[in-house]
């Protein structure tokens, strides 16, 4: 399930364009579990969805201000972030749970990739490694999700 999961995503935004000027320019998001959606969210404040299995795409729109009002929401996970490369998403396909960690099966994750000029870096937190432990991370995780104007339950 992860490895699906992480692959379709990566090759979903694995085109992206760069910047130029050293800002984060676009967000990509894939939240998972039982269903799935994939956000693309844009400086200019122009995102995109895709809601899965339904299929439902749509289209939703934010200030430049909210845009970094979301950005801002996520610095803390960006701080973990690696940069984006063909071994590093290979990396995040293969990874478990680190030794010792409790794990859930299909809890579900959030990946997240930054890109801008000069920069692409990306994060997967999967809900299922020590589920307790990343509780408030998870929550604040689907939380900063939920704020945008997308139907997500």
């Amino acid at each position: 399930m992860r490895s699906l999961l992480a692959l379709s995503f990566l090759i979903t935004v694995g085109a992206c364009s760069e910047a130029s000027d050293g800002k984060i320019d676009e967000i990509d998001l894939r939240v998972s579990g039982w269903s799935s959606v994939d956000i693309s969210l844009t400086r200019q404040g122009e995102g995109h969805f895709e809601l899965d299995p339904s299929r439902k795409v749509g289209a939703f729109n934010v200030t430049p201000q909210q845009f970094d009002q979301f950005r801002k929401r996520l610095e803390p996970y960006r701080q973990a972030a690696t940069p984006y490369s063909d071994s590093s998403a290979l990396q995040f396909i293969q990874q478990g749970c680190p030794d010792g960690s409790p794990q859930i099966r299909d809890a579900g994750a959030v990946y997240i990739r930054w890109v801008g000029s000069g920069l692409d870096e990306h994060f997967l937190a999967d809900f299922g490694c020590n589920a307790s432990q990343n509780a408030a991370r998870n929550k604040s995780l689907l939380n900063a999700v939920k704020s945008l104007p997308i139907p997500v339950d």
